[in-house]
């Protein structure tokens, strides 16, 4: 995928998001204080890295060795890779950019899951 496709998918997938958030606090309006975390907010479950990244993987940047090297610079670094030697790496990380801004540009949030770093869940700025 290209970075353009990338960020559209990103878009697509924050407006379900947005989606599932309304839902779940209308059906949820009158105990809606039962949901809220520490900080006051409610999260709601927007999907898995696994389901939600071009790459469908979960890694740590440290510890990538479960990415592949980018085919044209073989993991040196390049364009193609932005600079990262991985373009799988590369195009995760336009999608968490293109994903978290886009979010941010409606008033809410992502987050990782408590329980499982791969969950994505979204909340509401107030």
């Amino acid at each position: 995928m290209n970075a353009r496709e990338i960020r559209r998918q990103a878009k697509r997938q924050v407006q379900d998001a947005i989606a599932e958030y309304a839902a779940f606090v209308a059906a949820n309006a009158a105990n809606l204080d039962d949901y809220k975390d520490e900080d006051g907010y409610v999260l709601v479950f927007a999907g898995t890295v696994f389901g939600l990244t071009p790459s469908g993987k979960y890694y740590l940047p440290w510890a990538s060795s479960n990415v592949e090297s980018c085919p044209r610079c073989k993991g040196q670094g390049c364009d193609f890779c932005g600079q990262l030697g991985s373009r799988e790496a590369y195009e995760d990380e336009v999608w968490d950019e293109a994903f978290n801004a886009e979010l941010e540009k409606y008033g809410y949030f992502a987050e990782s899951g408590e329980g499982d770093p791969c969950d994505v869940l979204v909340g509401k700025l107030s």
